[in-house]
């Protein structure tokens, strides 16, 4: 079924702290894996799914879906999708970061070549323009309290500012 990408409940008073998410591009779903290393549920997500993260924050995990131009949310709880998802992307959404700190969502739309940012409570921040050609990928640094982008088309990594949201730095 694909397995492309991984997550890990890292949310120590979570009741299923340690649990592996895995997205499985093919079959459209998200695998849980508990610390038993049992699969103990798959729960359908959109389109091709390739990337996933966990939110320390609100316990949910997102699950960027490239054809379907969206992201599942699911709750890590109890492996259930929230009512208000999906949410809406830019086009190909290809990557999930997730700022542990305030637990805003990063969406890499690599089509759009833009980073939708959604907040804990799942309503729409903004879209950042301009993040390059082809953005694929969005993490945090704790250093510096900032997002980092990848741009595979015109190799450049975008620093983008938690408070603003904004493109602060650039490097090739």
């Amino acid at each position: 079924s694909s397995p492309v990408a991984l997550a890990v409940n890292s949310k120590s008073s979570s009741s299923k702290y340690g649990f592996v998410y895995v997205v499985c591009s093919v079959a459209n779903i998200l695998a849980v894996i508990d610390l038993a290393l049992n699969v103990t549920t798959t729960i359908p997500v959109g389109i091709r799914p390739v990337a996933v993260a966990f939110n320390p924050v609100n316990l949910k995990v997102y699950v960027a879906n490239l054809v379907s131009d969206n992201v599942s949310v699911i709750d890590a709880e109890t492996f259930t999708e929230i009512v208000s998802s999906p949410l809406p992307s830019g086009q190909d959404p290809i990557g999930v970061g997730v700022n542990p700190v305030n637990g805003d969502i990063y969406i890499a739309n690599s089509l759009a070549n833009s980073i939708t940012v959604y907040d804990s409570a799942n309503s729409l921040v903004t879209t950042i323009p301009a993040v390059g050609q082809y953005p694929v990928s969005v993490t945090y640094n704790p250093a510096n309290n900032s997002m980092y982008a990848v741009a595979t088309d015109n190799n450049f990594v975008y620093q983008i500012e938690t408070l603003t949201h904004t493109i602060v730095g650039t490097i090739a």
